[in-house]
């Protein structure tokens, strides 16, 4: 199973949102995610968004027609909510995904990092030894769109 944070959107328009970095992807490159053999694909976090919700709309409709499985967003806040749950194996594996978060656990510095090698595979490093945890939240906040979402944590 291999899950990745998607930190942008995959769409052709060209609508930004107002932000000092706006991200997105060319459609061409979902090819390279499912060589990748990519499962699912975590979009709870702050670039998702930033093509607006025609990026959004664009994104679930690629990840739809690839057959490759998203959480953290989707076409309501509902959707955007809502667990996935993949049988493998006889197993079922459930994953949740929202943005915004009181605590951060790792880091994520907008910046390039090195990779260290352990135990015969590689992860990203800031060079740091003690700081070997990713971020296992989406950051930033979101705003939820009545027609587009991203997960934000329910209210308490």
């Amino acid at each position: 199973m291999f899950i990745v944070n998607l930190e942008n959107p995959i769409t052709l328009s060209d609508q930004a949102e107002e932000k000092e970095f706006a991200f997105r992807m060319h459609p061409r490159y979902v090819r390279t995610l499912e060589t990748g053999r990519i499962n699912v694909v975590d979009l709870a976090n702050n670039h998702t968004g930033d093509l607006g919700a025609q990026g959004l709309d664009d994104t679930v409709r690629y990840f739809d027609s690839a057959g490759i499985h998203y959480v953290g967003a989707g076409r309501n806040l509902k959707q955007a909510r809502e667990p996935l749950v993949i049988e493998k194996n006889r197993e079922r594996i459930g994953f949740l995904a929202y943005a915004g978060a009181d605590l951060v656990v790792g880091h994520h510095p907008h910046t390039l990092q090195g990779i260290e090698r352990y135990k015969g595979g590689e992860h990203l490093s800031d060079g740091d030894p003690e700081s070997r945890a990713a971020e296992p939240f989406g950051h930033g906040r979101a705003r939820a769109d009545p027609g587009n979402a991203l997960a934000t944590p329910p209210p308490q």
